[in-house]
């Protein structure tokens, strides 16, 4: 059994206890008492209450909020809540799942100084610099956002393999910092050409425009809406020659599920999946036009 710690928790992310959930299983009674995220608790109990990734275990959690983490212990079954990142130690894994970057870059100094392997959460860091000084080590196994792994996507990516795309148009809650990756990642997953160029037509208080240019002289359009209720799902729409369509991320438990199941295989297989070039595009639009 491969052991996991979590780091985590900031607000407005439920990733720790939808990870932990989908992995350890879960105890109703507490995911319904004190999970504050009504679109987990449903999707959750959805799906079977069991241990989905068959060579992981959650058995630690550390947070900066310790009374959060010891309520997703009990949602989740984990084991223990710890004090500090060095009672990580015996930990195989680790999920950073933070997404708001404020500690990132010296949570993993810490553990990639005890050669530990990591999955980080959307992006690694907001310093280019940082990144690059750690590639080598490898130990990051998988980074970035789990819409990829969605059934949709997958789905979209197979039905318009080879085809000639026009161009994207893609929505969003949230803000750029926060969630930039959930439409970045699978544009150019999609996509699969250069970027030539990117700019903002639009920077206000409750959204930005951001639209990617790509060397095939098609486009993409990214809206991220702030400051909206989560009602708003992520949304992509794709014109090729013939025809316009259209999807939506609805199934998020089997997005996740299957991000973890790829981590599970990386680790098995000593691999890493580590996209740093996304990781430096999301960076170079993020500084130009200040988006933090």
């Amino acid at each position: 059994m491969i052991n996991l710690g979590i780091i985590g928790y900031n607000k407005g992310n439920g990733h720790p206890i939808s990870f932990s959930s989908i992995i350890n299983g879960y105890d109703e009674n507490n995911l319904k008492k004190y999970c504050d995220y009504p679109a987990i608790i449903k999707y959750l109990i959805k799906n079977k209450n069991k241990k989905h990734i068959k060579y992981f275990n959650v058995t630690k959690i550390f947070s900066n909020n310790k009374i959060i983490s010891k309520k997703i212990s009990k949602i989740s079954k984990i084991d223990k809540v710890v004090n500090n990142i060095n009672q990580l130690n015996d930990c195989d894994l680790i999920l950073l799942l933070r997404d708001d970057l404020r500690e990132n870059d010296k949570i993993l100094k810490i553990l990639l100084r005890k050669n530990k392997k990591i999955f980080v959460d959307k992006q690694i860091s907001n310093s280019m610099k940082f990144i690059n000084s750690i590639k080598k080590k490898k130990l990051i196994l998988l980074s970035g956002s789990a819409v990829p792994f969605s059934n949709e996507i997958k789905k979209f990516k197979k039905k318009f393999k080879n085809k000639q795309i026009e161009w994207i148009k893609s929505y969003c809650p949230n803000t750029w910092l926060r969630y930039g990756r959930h439409l970045l990642d699978p544009i150019m997953l999609i996509k699969r050409s250069g970027v030539k160029n990117f700019k903002i037509t639009q920077k206000k208080s409750y959204q930005d425009v951001i639209i990617l240019e790509f060397n095939d002289n098609s486009y993409a359009k990214m809206v991220f809406k702030k400051n909206v209720n989560f009602n708003l799902k992520i949304s992509i729409k794709l014109k090729n020659i013939n025809k316009v369509e259209t999807l939506i991320i609805k199934d998020h438990f089997s997005m996740f599920k299957n991000m973890l199941k790829k981590l599970e295989k990386l680790y098995l297989t000593s691999k890493n999946n580590n996209n740093i070039r996304l990781s430096k595009l999301f960076l170079d639009i993020t500084k130009k036009y200040e988006l933090f």
